[in-house]
């Protein structure tokens, strides 16, 4: 290249040998401003501008191989040496992005001044090329002025009106390639260039013996001179459908080419599905001759032309000649009733109106159908999707096939977005080269900072409630949408931390007590300060008992964990082992380790118990209902609230079931000896400890201790921790609460006779915003019926909002005014604070409805409402 801007030699530092190089540097300015350290080499030039021999600098990335600058010798750019023949050899890459567009190959014209019209017109009658131009088209047929006039009317025209034509519909089809099939036929047919019609949804396959452009291409031609030729041609990136030859027959017929994405079927889904039609109906068909498969496939596309078309509610012939075409059915009909159908007698004139017509109703309610259609797909497609969206310059991950096999796939990357393509294709730069993927195949790289992901490793949260703060490969995602819905994030065992050590001294009081009584409780927990502790302790009362329906051993695979996160997780077993939770195990049972991940975008290790509850069988002990833990409170005045310190984890599992805990991580084989998902276990070990106690209600690990006198709280504490220590059971200190006139449980605020709404419930009612799906109606409703009892009519005042997540309808929920009206007033009556009186059930009350077994009763006294049997 010639460039009158530079003052030197430059060449690509890959053309120069290093015998070459003289071991002298130059510092080198380029446009940009910015400077380049390049070394000098004598080189020998034979160029359009220089010739000889001459020092230059040689730089790696220069735009060309060698640049000419204003030196000594230098020819102008207007005045190059064209005897200079180059001899540097052009790769076919190269070729290919320097290619341009070649013009069609027409004879000259020779321009004659002074030539009149007349004259023109006899020179051109005489002309022997023009009369050879006649006979050049093979596509073309001679024919006199009226055939030529007619045939050019309908295409050529003036246009002098506004024919209101609102939508241009665009013709184009879809083509692939089917194949290689095996065995392949008689005729030495392998494979099948397959081709469907957007529009009608009619369809052609041609065999083939191979699938060249030169092959591909005449197949390609002769459908089109059947259908026509279509606008546009949707196919993939193979190479006869890319190459040149195919590029100008494109060219040459006025055909736009359009290319699906890469590793994205589901662009070109229309003929991927009748290709699968295909190949499965040829399958049956020439079950007894395989060999002769090519001969059933006009039969075959003949009966799938006749059939209805599931989106379009219309047979592909219907749509294509706009009328029904005599079939098999037609023949058999003729022949059973002897009956032919005398078809009406029109002129040419009116029968071209007529199917004009029929054409036009038939594609719009096709497209009607159509449309629907293709709403009903969306629907079930979104379903399970979510919009990706990256910007330019972001950072992801591909998903291509290995290196080593092209069947498997793997995450690849980081790679830069460099340009956004339409709606949800970006382009990428990989490692020089830009390709362009779907947005599915894509998903962000996040860089990971270096003394975070330390810390993090070396670190552990400070309290058992903290999450691990890492991603896994394997994750149970609390989506939005239908997945998981039949598994319980929250029910999953977990792997939680164990914390610091709490002792007596972390215990809570109230604040409205004397120093004398805070002293007196103080004494009594020192003396049981041994049940006070962070670390669970092990029930003598109960152990869990695993009853399977099955023999058969549920073993699975451990689930891959993130290299980051196996040592803490190789940390935290081996403190659980020092606990005695768990023990190496050789069990022929194993459930994988999983990481869930929740709404706050936290996780949390737990255990994938799923198919071994499959075949448990179910405990059926009864839990206390949280609307009977506040009953027959109404006096008291002292309330002090336990809870025990993992409470699951102190229930031991019996020997023989032991095996069956066993769970598996990918380093290691573990079981528990004692277990953390015995909910019902659990109730019935702590409804033991607290048999003849009539002022200790439990629910699940949570006691809640009232008494209406100081004596009798202080005996009934006394008494509670003596059975603890019996029992050997332990409570968390920083989450017990001793001697107070308020209490909070279960969302409420209990105390003096009166149970109101917890403050930070109350905040997530006045805050929580409006519902846009099922999931978050339910939730909603979930939070609010917590507090039913507040509301007054609260089943009239929710009604429409039930009505939102009723069978059938969408998970998208629509909206009105009704829900609006409802969605309010429950808030409102929730956050108003209203504050109940609890029942006295003691007292004489008068039923306003009597029922022979049960009823709800409203105390005539105006207080919360209890159910009331007579």
């Amino acid at each position: 290249m010639r460039d009158t801007g530079c003052e030197g030699v430059v060449v690509r530092k890959q053309l120069v040998d290093t015998s070459q190089l003289t071991g002298e540097y130059c510092l080198l300015l380029r446009i940009e401003n910015t400077a380049l350290l390049a070394e000098k080499a004598v080189i020998s030039l034979r160029t359009p501008f220089l010739s000889g021999e001459v020092k230059a600098l040689c730089i790696p990335d220069a735009i060309c191989d060698v640049i000419v600058g204003n030196v000594e010798g230098a020819r102008s750019p207007e005045d190059p040496d064209m005897s200079v023949r180059v001899g540097a050899a052009t790769t076919r890459a190269q070729a290919k992005r320097e290619a341009v567009t070649k013009p069609l190959r027409v004879p000259g014209i020779e321009r004659h001044a002074g030539v009149g019209r007349e004259q023109l017109i006899k020179l051109q009658q005489e002309d022997p090329r023009i009369l050879a131009l006649v006979d050049a088209g093979r596509t073309l047929r001679r024919g006199g002025k009226v055939v030529s006039f007619e045939k050019a009317r309908g295409i050529v025209y003036w246009r002098y009106e506004d024919l209101g034509r609102n939508v241009d519909v665009k013709q184009r089809v879809a083509i692939d390639l089917v194949g290689p099939l095996n065995p392949p036929s008689e005729a030495g047919h392998r494979l099948i260039l397959t081709l469907v019609d957007y529009a009608t949804r009619f369809d052609e396959a041609v065999p083939l013996r191979k699938i060249d452009t030169e092959c591909v291409a005449e197949a390609l031609v002769d459908i089109y001179s059947r259908l026509g030729v279509p606008e546009e041609v949707l196919r993939e990136q193979g190479t006869q459908f890319i190459s040149d030859c195919m590029k100008e027959v494109c060219r040459f017929l006025g055909i736009k080419r359009k290319t699906t994405s890469p590793y994205h079927p589901m662009c070109n889904g229309l003929v991927e599905r009748f290709n699968a039609t295909l190949k499965t109906c040829l399958r049956r068909l020439c079950i007894e001759q395989p060999r002769q498969w090519h001969r059933y496939i006009n039969p075959l596309l003949f009966a799938y032309r006749k059939v209805p078309q599931e989106s379009t509610h219309f047979a592909p012939f219907e749509l294509l000649y706009g009328r029904t075409v005599r079939g098999p059915m037609h023949i058999l009909r003729e022949l059973w009733t002897k009956e032919i159908e005398e078809p009406d007698v029109k002129s040419s004139y009116e029968y071209v109106l007529n199917l004009r017509e029929r054409l036009d109703d038939t594609l719009k309610i096709a497209r009607e159908e159509l449309e629907k259609a293709q709403g009903r797909h969306k629907h079930y497609y979104d379903r399970t999707s979510k919009r990706r969206k990256f910007s330019v310059g972001e950072k992801v991950l591909v998903l291509l096939p290995t290196d080593s096999n092209k069947l498997l796939i793997q995450w690849k990357g980081p790679f830069d977005i460099v340009a956004t393509v339409g709606i949800n294709d970006y382009r990428i730069n990989m490692g020089g080269k830009e390709k362009t993927f779907r947005a599915n195949l894509l998903k962000g790289y996040i860089t990971r900072d270096q003394d975070a992901s330390q810390a993090t490793t070396d670190k552990r949260p400070p309290t058992s409630s903290s999450a691990i703060p890492a991603a896994s490969v394997t994750v149970i995602e609390d989506l939005e949408g239908e997945h998981f819905n039949d598994c319980d994030c929250e029910a999953l065992p977990e792997l939680g931390w164990w914390g610091s050590e709490e002792t007596v001294n972390d215990l809570k009081y109230g604040n409205e007590l004397t120093l004398d009584q805070r002293k007196q409780l103080e004494e009594v927990a020192v003396t049981y300060s041994s049940i006070f502790s962070d670390r669970p302790g092990t029930a003598l009362t109960e152990a869990l008992c695993i009853e399977l329906t099955s023999s058969i051993f549920v073993r699975q695979r451990p689930y891959p964990v993130p290299y980051a996160m196996r040592q803490t997780l190789r940390d935290e077993l081996r403190e659980m082992e020092d606990l005695g939770v768990i023990r190496k195990s050789s069990s022929p049972y194993a459930s994988p380790v999983v990481v869930v991940k929740t709404k706050d975008g936290t996780n949390r290790v737990c255990i994938d118990y799923r198919r071994l509850n499959k075949l448990t069988i179910f405990d059926p002990q009864p839990m206390t209902p949280p609307a009977d833990i506040f009953q027959d409170m109404e006096k008291g005045q002292c309330f002090s609230k336990i809870d025990l310190s993992k409470g699951y984890w102190q229930i031991p599992v019996r020997k023989e079931d032991i095996p069956k805990t066993a769970f598996v991580t990918m380093d290691c084989h573990y079981e528990f000896l004692r277990m953390m998902n015995s909910g019902a276990t659990l109730t019935r070990a702590v409804k033991k400890l607290l048999c003849g106690m009539d002022n200790v209600v439990d629910y699940m690990d949570d006691l809640l201790i009232h008494t209406e006198t100081w004596e009798a709280h202080v005996k009934t504490l006394k008494e509670l921790f003596k059975r603890h220590q019996e029992a050997n059971f332990t409570a968390r200190p920083v989450r017990c609460l001793l001697g107070s006139r308020t209490v909070d449980s279960l969302g409420h605020s209990l105390g003096r006779g009166a149970i109101g709404l917890q403050d930070k419930n109350v905040e997530k009612v006045r805050n929580a915003p409006r519902p846009k799906r099922k999931r978050e109606v339910r939730a909603f409703l979930g939070l609010v019926g917590n507090y039913k009892e507040f509301v007054p009519n609260f089943a009239a005042v929710s009604a429409p909002l039930p009505d939102l997540v009723r069978k059938g309808q969408p998970n998208v929920v629509n909206w009105g005014d009704s829900q609006e009206r409802a969605f309010n007033s429950l808030k409102v009556a929730v956050t108003s604070k209203s504050v109940l009186q609890l029942p006295e059930l003691t007292k004489s009350s008068s039923s306003e409805r009597a029922h022979l077994i049960a009823d709800w009763a409203l105390l005539s006294c105006r207080r919360m409402r209890v159910p009331y049997s007579r």
